[in-house]
């Protein structure tokens, strides 16, 4: 799926998926990190057959 990371006009990011926003201002790192378990999840649900 397609994570993206948005800068905001307060410094903060933003992390946005095709299902809705999943994070509101967010440090860098911590956006990064949002990234990667959306990634496993979805990693998770095609393993199980989803």
């Amino acid at each position: 799926m397609p994570y993206t990371i948005k800068k905001k006009p307060n410094g903060k990011f933003q992390v946005a998926g095709p299902s809705g926003i999943h994070a509101k201002n967010s440090t860098k790192a911590n956006a990064e990190k949002q990234v990667r378990l959306l990634h496993m999840k979805d990693a998770e649900k095609k393993k199980q057959g989803r």
